[in-house]
């Protein structure tokens, strides 16, 4: 799981990271151009390129213009309708090869160039070619560092913003993973239970309110921390200029997509503000198999909430992994094997907690629990769990790990665990 973690958080970085270099690399060919009167002598127009692929077929419109502009009292031809900037390339040593510049006068020949315009839009194409008439006068924006490098129309390309927005969706999965703390959690190692003066044990929670709702912050946090510079300098490097159809989708699916963080956030922000982590003690250290035990929580609310159900129950949690094919698929299974009596308040009182307890008992014909240390699969574990119910509110739901032993034979020793079954098999003969 760690192994899978950092792959979500280091992948998406490195991409990310090229990306911000051909946005650094765009924004230099655009926002670093000088404009100049030029002039169309040739075209414009566009030729139909069309592919069939997979029962689809594209189109693309390639534009064609021959357009000349002078420069410190020298002519240049150009070709390029769009700005044109250098690729990520990744050249090996000694195998460099260079290009003889490009004398004036004649159409620029880009070495980085991918190829000729497009365009996939046949309106845009249309508009294009009906701006660039031929003998009419037009601005070319060239290069100052190569004049013969020149376009006449400053299109932003959005593909290298989408290379920075796209591998979000990745990092946001592994920084959730990293605080939320997945890998802790799907290990079968219960708490050390605290001892209380009245001769109980409190368990400890598995994940406080606190832990569940810092994922969802960071990630909106981080979400729109990046999002928002990204869509603000695209807006403002394609300002006076016809944006990228494709960010007229990208951007508003990104911030669309941006609300599910931020909902979670409100989610748990909206728990912590009607209550807090609830607490739970048992009347033993570690609960033996076959064994009675009592368990008592306590819940303290901060606001006078209607409660329709609050209670305190025995859930059985098995952690497995099976591998289909190439994939390994997680899975983890909740049995409730006994809840308490339920409590249920018009108006929940702020100055002292809501008390649920019971009588429980772990099965002794069901898998036997998982050692503690023990990371094979599949793992059982036994929980207390606690569950508020709140209307029009959302709900709490808290899980206490529990060291369950096994019962000592006749000479005072407690024999090993037994090797896990299919726990749905123990299911149905447990419950006959």
């Amino acid at each position: 799981m760690r192994l899978f973690i950092a792959l979500f958080t280091a992948i998406p970085l490195v991409l990310m990271f090229l990306g911000l270099t051909t946005v650094a690399r765009q924004h230099q060919a655009v926002a670093g151009a000088v404009a100049t009167p030029a002039t169309i002598v040739g075209g414009p127009g566009y030729a139909i390129s069309s592919t069939f692929q997979k029962g689809r077929r594209t189109t693309k419109y390639v534009l064609k213009v021959d357009y000349r502009y002078e420069v410190n009292g020298v002519t240049y031809a150009g070709a390029a309708v769009f700005p044109r900037f250098p690729g990520l390339t990744f050249n090996v040593p000694g195998d460099e090869k260079q290009r003889p510049p490009q004398a004036p006068g004649l159409p620029a020949d880009l070495p980085d160039a991918d190829g000729p315009d497009t365009i996939a839009d046949k309106a845009e194409a249309d508009r294009i070619v009906a701006s660039l008439r031929a003998g009419r006068p037009v601005t070319a924006w060239y290069d100052p560092a190569n004049p013969a490098r020149a376009f006449l129309v400053r299109r932003v390309e959005f593909m290298p913003y989408l290379l920075v927005l796209g591998p979000m969706i990745h990092l946001s999965v592994g920084l959730g993973l990293l605080l939320g703390g997945v890998a802790a959690r799907n290990r079968a190692v219960a708490g050390r239970p605290i001892p209380a003066k009245n001769g109980w044990f409190e368990l400890p929670v598995r994940r406080a309110l606190a832990r569940r709702r810092r994922p969802w912050a960071v990630i909106a946090l981080v979400w729109f921390a990046v999002g928002g510079p990204v869509a603000a300098h695209y807006a403002f490097l394609a300002a006076g200029g016809p944006w990228d159809g494709v960010a007229y989708y990208a951007l508003p699916a990104y911030f669309a997509l941006g609300l599910v963080p931020l909902v979670g956030w409100v989610y748990y922000h909206r728990l912590t503000r009607n209550l807090r982590d609830a607490r739970v003690w048992i009347n033993t250290a570690s609960p033996v198999v076959g064994k009675t035990f009592q368990g008592r929580a306590e819940q303290v609310f901060n606001a006078p909430l209607a409660i329709t159900e609050c209670r305190l129950g025995l859930v059985q949690l098995t952690h497995d992994r099976r591998s289909d094919g190439n994939k390994v698929r997680y899975s983890t299974t909740a049995w409730e094997a006994e809840w308490g009596k339920p409590v249920a308040h018009a108006a929940a009182p702020t100055t002292e907690p809501v008390v649920a307890k019971g009588s429980f008992k772990v099965p002794s014909d069901v898998p036997d629990p998982t050692p503690p240390g023990f990371r094979g699969y599949p793992r059982v574990e036994w929980v207390m769990r606690v569950r508020v119910q709140i209307p029009n509110h959302p709900d709490y739901t808290a899980d206490f790990p529990l060291l369950v032993s096994l019962p000592e034979d006749a000479r005072g020793r407690r024999p090993e665990p037994r090797n896990p079954e299919t726990v749905w098999e123990a299911i149905k003969r447990h419950q006959g």
